[in-house]
């Protein structure tokens, strides 16, 4: 006897694998590590330590990579190139910034406003990441719950950065002060209308009665 598929349920293969899923989560300790070497090569590793944003708070983004890799739906390739290029020109435009003003406590940036090896690993990174970050808030699998454990996560990376930025700089910076508002207000938001808004389409079309 033949059965439907259940729409509820994931399709062969939309699932990555828990060897992918691992990878994903490595990401900022590889990231730390890259620029950890860039930095005792170029003297300022304690500089790069009391970066609390990267040696801290990017941390929160071990267990966020795990459980938002199950919720993406991998299988979109054009969305993901299109979400990974706005990725880069967003944290080149970042740096950038950074770069202008001088925000940097030096690692990744030097005086004269040079991008160092390290600030170069940060771009690749923070591209990587954002990557992530916007493929789970924009291309889940229908299945996945409003909230879920990476929903979580992502919450506490921005109240993280928020603190970390002022902690370091005894100020609230504009960048981080944008990132905090934004991506909380997206994280919270986002989901509900992007379901809201897949329901109403998934309705069938009501029949209009004459008289």
């Amino acid at each position: 006897m033949l059965s439907l598929p259940d729409p509820t349920r994931p399709a062969r293969g939309a699932e990555p694998s828990p060897a992918f899923r691992c990878l994903l989560a490595a990401l900022p300790v590889v990231s730390v590590a890259v620029q950890f070497v860039f930095a005792r090569a170029q003297g300022t590793t304690e500089l790069l330590l009391r970066h609390h944003t990267i040696t801290v708070v990017d941390l929160a983004f071990i267990p966020f990579n795990y459980f938002a890799a199950r919720d993406i739906d991998w299988r979109r390739g054009a969305a993901l190139f299109g979400l990974s290029a706005l990725a880069v020109v967003a944290n080149v435009a970042t740096h950038a910034y950074w770069q202008q003003h001088g925000t940097d406590p030096g690692h990744m940036i030097a005086l004269n406003g040079v991008l160092l090896p390290a600030g170069w690993a940060h771009v690749a990174y923070s591209s990587l990441q954002m990557t992530v970050v916007l493929a789970f808030l924009f291309l889940r699998r229908p299945s996945v719950r409003t909230y879920t454990a990476a929903s979580l996560f992502a919450a506490v990376y921005f109240l993280g950065a928020a603190l970390s930025g002022y902690v370091m700089h005894s100020a609230v910076l504009l960048t981080d002060a944008v990132m905090t508002a934004s991506g909380l207000l997206t994280v919270a938001v986002l989901p509900v209308v992007l379901r809201s808004t897949a329901r109403v389409l998934d309705e069938p079309p009501q029949e209009v009665t004459r008289t």
